[in-house]
This record gives structure tokens, sequence and C-alpha cells, in this order.
């Protein structure tokens, strides 16, 4: 029983700093993936497209959880210079996740779907991380973070 709590305390301290660059991940694997697919790498592309799926589903549910458990973290992100850009990851993951069922498994209907949810979440994202620093009494200082927007 106490292994038991002692594993949901960590993962709960664990999921309450989840990283904001998490979705990376996924964009760097898609990239690999539809370069190995344009290069006549089928069984590559396919696995890590695989993969790919997996990792993007299990990172909307972590954060997906981090949302609903934690709602000040997430807030105190999106107030750091440092760690709110890390926030676009998830633009950046699912609309190359969106290429890759467009170019691997020519499922446009899913790649339909990514878009939308990549186009919204930029809109919010972007418009936030802006809006939240433009009124912020000490402006930030440009890093590398930065490339994200």
């Amino acid at each position: 029983m106490q292994r038991q709590q002692s594993f949901s305390s960590t993962f709960l301290r664990d999921l309450s700093n989840l990283p904001t660059a998490y979705f990376a991940l996924v964009m760097a694997t898609g990239i690999v993936s539809i370069a190995a697919f344009n290069s006549g790498f089928l069984l590559v592309a396919n696995l890590l497209f695989y993969f790919n799926i997996l990792a993007y589903l299990f990172l909307t549910i972590l954060y997906s959880i981090r949302i609903i458990v934690y709602p000040s973290a997430i807030k105190a992100d999106a107030a750091d210079h440092a760690k709110s850009p890390g926030l676009l990851t998830f633009v950046a993951g699912t609309c190359v996740l969106g290429s890759q069922f467009v170019i691997i498994a020519e499922n446009y209907l899913i790649a339909t779907t990514l878009f939308y949810i990549g186009t919204a979440a930029w809109l919010f994202l972007i418009y936030m991380v802006f809006t939240v620093f433009s009124v912020k009494k000490m402006k930030p200082s440009m890093n590398f973070h930065w490339l994200l927007s």
C-alpha cells in the first residue's frame, strides 16, 4: 500500500513540474519520420509514425491531467517568459503529426482535425503569450525560447 502511495505522490509531484516543451518530442519524431518516408525507409517511417501517435496521446493526457489537477502551475508557466514559449511546441507537434497523417497514412480526416486543433491552439497560445508579456511591468529578455514564437 505504501509503495502505491509513494508512486502516486511521486507521479503527482512530477506532473506538477512537467516542462512545457515536451511536445517537441512529437515534433522532432515526426520530422524524422517524414524524412525517413521520403528517403524510402518505410519501416522506420511507419514505426516512428506509430510511436508519435502514442507519444502525442500520452502527452495530451498528461497535460490534460495537469491542467485539471494543477491549474495554478499552468498559469504560472504561462506567465513565465522562459517557460511559456514552450507551450507552442504543442502547436508544432500537432501540425507535424497532421503532416504525418497526410504523407504517410494518407488520412486527410485526422490530418484536417489536427490542423484545426493546431490552428486554434496557435491563435490562443500566441496571443496569450504576447499579451501576458506586454502587460508585465518587467519586460522579459530575449532567449532561445522566443524562436518558437
